[in-house]
């Protein structure tokens, strides 16, 4: 932006030419930011085209566009049920797109939010100064609105207008603010949402918005807002991504180190820490803030986000498989009660407040207090493993985590389970992952059946970065693969994984470079006559069988064995 005004480039800090360069060279992908007031500048397009076509909202009190006062200055704001209004956005976001072709929109401040109350009268305005400092709200006459009176309730009994605009000012077809204002982000959200759609030809575009209503979700994403580098504002962020995965927004995240004021480095080493676990991971910075750019806070940091950040990518196709399986609406970063409901230990605070699950399958115990490398943290009935070293703890109990920075925040895999991997030595952007991977499985004991068992999915895509793949695999068919692992009492030495596809027109067996197995709680004493018999299963009864060749130093940890297997192809057989 320049001087922060909408869909403008700010040419004396960059060259559109050099940054499309260096987008392309580093294969980057560039998000608009676009705030939703419009700068009052006769010299400004986007003020010109919206005097045009008449879109700006209108103040009660002259009949003339309503005027605010925002970062950009002085401002008029977008009346998003004018019939122009989708004209004008598509025309200013082509237009921006032209200069630098971005994969996604960045939706601020469009509650909407400014930085007076309500409006600025004509008898305010400073025909010398449209800068936002010439106007402090201390310095403005207070107003009221004659709505106010019929309002039966006012939340926390604070005006309605503070920091955003005029409850009376009058929409299109006569509504007023008090009438639509928590629409206004849903519905630009929509507008940004079919241009992405339509510009890039894409199934999945990428728009997020600061503001939200119920619905939101089918067009876009969010982020929790301008919160400050606290720790009080990062253990808001858990109850705060849990509350908009209920309201079907599970792809949203916070700021990491906080927006506002200054961070230290024990904080922001332990928000990359949480945050690099968000379903969206983002840092921002105010102003007026220090510089959040992680190297800026020394080595330790700078270590501990390098291993949270691959610890994120390690998991990223467990992410877009949990997405997928819930195709996009259910809830992905979750707390203890949804699958412990009946354990009356979850509901406390500490536990439904600073713990939580990916999925089903992961429970994070992040540290969220200064001065402290451990955390009591609570761990409900079943027996958990963490998920890279495969100490177990048995539940329920207490347990003190220790977590050592710059160490990874500590992840615990639940019996019963099974989590998909990426190896990540080597990358440093998601389009570089392979198809190699492997499994984490967490076997669960049924001594009524006699044997131990783990199950979980994957998805069949060759490449999970391509939209068109995704869509046509994962939503006009089902690209979902079970996963099932077993050991029968009667032979513990075979352990058994199979694979099963329920679409026919799931083409797994291409895409299947399963390169390394990590089993917990197998309860055997592994040697090198321990066998394991891995099959794919096909809708059409194709069987593709697999051999494990190699274990590699079978380990025992608190009487509770692992192995690590290698596997090479075989042959591919039909089922009679």
């Amino acid at each position: 932006m320049n001087r922060n005004v909408d869909f403008t480039f700010d040419r004396m800090r960059f060259s559109s030419g050099d940054l499309n360069d260096v987008l392309r060279s580093e294969s980057l992908q560039f998000v608009s930011n676009v705030n939703f007031g419009i700068s009052i500048d006769e010299n400004y397009y986007a003020y010109k085209l919206g005097k045009k076509r008449n879109v700006f909202l209108k103040s009660s009190e002259t009949g003339k566009p309503l005027v605010g006062v925002t970062w950009q200055g002085l401002s008029n704001f977008v009346d998003i049920l004018h019939p122009n209004a989708t004209k004008y956005y598509f025309e200013l976001f082509e237009q921006l797109f032209q200069k630098v072709p971005y994969h996604g929109i960045w939706l601020s401040d469009n509650e909407p939010s400014q930085l007076i109350d309500g409006e600025l009268g004509l008898d305010e305005l400073d025909t010398s100064c449209a800068a936002a400092h010439c106007y402090k709200q201390e310095n403005l006459k207070p107003k009221s609105s004659s709505m106010v009176n019929k309002i039966p309730y006012i939340p926390g009994n604070n005006p309605l207008d503070e920091r955003t605009l005029s409850i009376d000012a009058v929409h299109y077809g006569n509504i007023t603010e008090l009438e639509f204002h928590n629409f206004v982000g849903f519905m630009q959200t929509y507008i940004a949402h079919e241009f992405t759609k339509n510009i890039e030809n894409v199934n999945f575009p990428l728009v997020f918005s600061r503001s939200t209503a119920y619905g939101s979700g089918r067009w876009g994403f969010h982020w929790t807002g301008s919160n400050s580098a606290t720790w009080e504002s990062m253990r808001d962020s858990i109850p705060s991504i849990f509350s908009f995965n209920l309201f079907g927004i599970p792809f949203t995240g916070a700021n990491i180190c906080g927006y506002a004021r200054n961070s230290t480095s024990e904080l922001c080493a332990r928000w990359i820490q949480l945050g690099s676990l968000y379903p969206v991971a983002k840092i921002d910075n105010i102003f007026n803030a220090e510089s959040k750019e992680l190297y800026n806070f020394g080595d330790l940091v700078v270590q501990t986000a390098q291993e949270a950040l691959r610890m994120r990518y390690s998991l990223l196709k467990y992410y877009y498989s949990l997405f997928i399986q819930s195709n996009g609406t259910g809830t992905i970063f979750r707390p203890l009660f949804f699958e412990f409901p009946d354990d009356p230990v979850v509901y406390e605070d500490k536990v439904m407040n600073e713990q939580f699950l990916l999925g089903k399958d992961l429970m994070v115990t992040p540290i969220l207090h200064p001065g402290t490398n451990s955390t009591r943290a609570y761990f409900p009935a079943s027996v958990w493993y963490r998920l890279y070293t495969g100490e177990a703890i048995y539940g329920p109990c207490w347990q003190d985590v220790v977590n050592e920075l710059p160490e990874r925040i500590h992840l615990y895999i639940k019996e019963g389970s099974i989590v998909q991997t990426q190896n990540v030595i080597g990358i440093t952007r998601t389009w570089e992952m392979n198809q190699k991977y492997g499994l984490v499985i967490a076997l669960h004991e049924n001594s009524e059946l006699d044997k131990q068992f783990a199950q979980g999915h994957i998805l069949a895509v060759s490449d999970h970065l391509s939209d068109e793949g995704v869509y046509d695999n994962c939503i006009l068919s089902d690209c979902q693969v079970n996963v099932y692992a077993e050991v029968t009492k009667a032979d513990q030495q075979l352990f058994r994984l199979q694979f099963q596809s329920l679409d026919p027109r799931t083409k797994f067996n291409k895409h299947f470079n399963l390169k390394k197995i990590t089993i917990y709680g197998w309860e055997t004493n592994v040697s090198d006559q321990t066998q394991a018999e891995v099959n794919y299963h096909s809708a059409d009864g194709t069987v593709q069988t697999l051999s494990l060749i190699h274990i590699s130093e079978p380990t025992r940890l608190l009487s509770i064995s692992y192995a690590v297997f290698c596997l090479k192809k075989k042959k591919q057989t039909k089922l009679i």
